[in-house]
């Protein structure tokens, strides 16, 4: 069971309201992404949707980022049971970002080399992420996304708006979905300032251009692709590696909570892939691959894969 977060005090200062933002939006997540209803939606796209190995797809390649992402999330786990203590927790919140991004991202592009795409960069891959979700091909629970240069172009999504910022019932979905929508909006609005940087657009006079009208913005967002669940992940992971840490350190985040939320994030997710890949690989290769871990770090993933109608034994 997801924990609450607790009630919330008035934002009186900007890292009070940023930790507080930090926290509903990983509680809405964990409650989109809540596991038994992403194990029966994943079940149901396997039931229809042909899935099979690339031409072009290399065993020993897919097995290694598997391996890499379940190391991760091994260690993001391992942290936790370190640092039961809160204070300690809490200062080692800021790595648990980076942990849980890299995990899911290895495990995914296990998946996606599996089935021949041949890019490692995090942009293209988050990008074929955002692009899948948006094509309908993974659960309803995680298939949410924005695009346009507005970044207005939602999909997926029950509600797009909220009373306030800061307001959040974990019981109300609409709420649920109405703080995912302002955690995409944000990072797409972020994204797309940095895509508009890197294209360099210029007047007609071959002056960079300082203000975009709305086609160039809408240039800017074809080039970038839709914004999904990844590039939330992505985004946290830049911010706890270079900045705003102290965001992670403020009384007002309950580090346990905000563990037990990334985790279960990192369970949907990696559940979906490695059912993808059971699919295109077979449930021996995957069960071999996983049976290269120590015995002590399989028992997650074996647990998860367990939800499948096979044991990894």
């Amino acid at each position: 069971m997801v924990p609450l977060i607790p009630a919330w005090e008035s934002a009186d200062d900007e890292l009070r309201f940023a930790a507080r933002m930090t926290m509903s939006q990983f509680a809405a997540l964990a409650v989109r992404l809540e596991i038994d209803a992403v194990v029966r939606e994943t079940e149901a796209i396997l039931h229809c949707r042909q899935m099979s190995a690339s031409a072009s797809c290399e065993p020993a390649t897919v097995a290694r980022w598997l391996i890499n992402g379940w190391s991760t999330e091994y260690l993001l786990c391992i942290n936790q049971a370190a640092f039961a203590e809160t204070d300690a927790l809490r200062h080692s919140l800021h790595w648990t970002f980076p942990q849980a991004y890299y995990c899911v991202f290895s495990v995914a592009l296990g998946y996606f080399k599996a089935v021949g795409f041949p890019e490692i960069a995090h942009k293209a891959v988050l990008r074929k992420f955002a692009q899948e979700i948006v094509d309908g091909k993974y659960p309803r629970a995680m298939a949410f996304a924005v695009s346009g240069g507005k970044a207005d172009a939602f999909s997926g999504l029950r509600s797009t708006s909220l009373p306030t910022s800061i307001t959040f019932r974990p019981d109300d979905l609409d709420l649920v979905d109405g703080q995912i929508a302002q955690y995409l909006r944000a990072t797409r609005m972020h994204d797309l300032k940095a895509k508009k940087q890197d294209l360099k657009l210029k007047t007609k006079k071959g002056a960079r251009k300082k203000s975009l009208r709305q086609a160039d913005w809408e240039e800017v967002s074809h080039k970038m692709g839709p914004t999904a669940l990844l590039h939330l992940l992505y985004r946290k992971r830049i911010k706890a590696n270079y900045h705003d840490i102290e965001t992670f350190l403020h009384p007002v985040m309950n580090p346990h909570a905000m563990y037990a939320h990334l985790l279960a994030v990192v369970d949907a997710v990696n559940f979906v892939h490695e059912a993808f890949v059971v699919t295109v690989m077979g449930s021996a290769f995957v069960r071999d691959t996983l049976h290269r871990l120590p015995e002590h770090s399989r028992k997650r993933v074996m647990a998860r894969l367990a939800r499948m109608n096979w044991p990894p034994t």
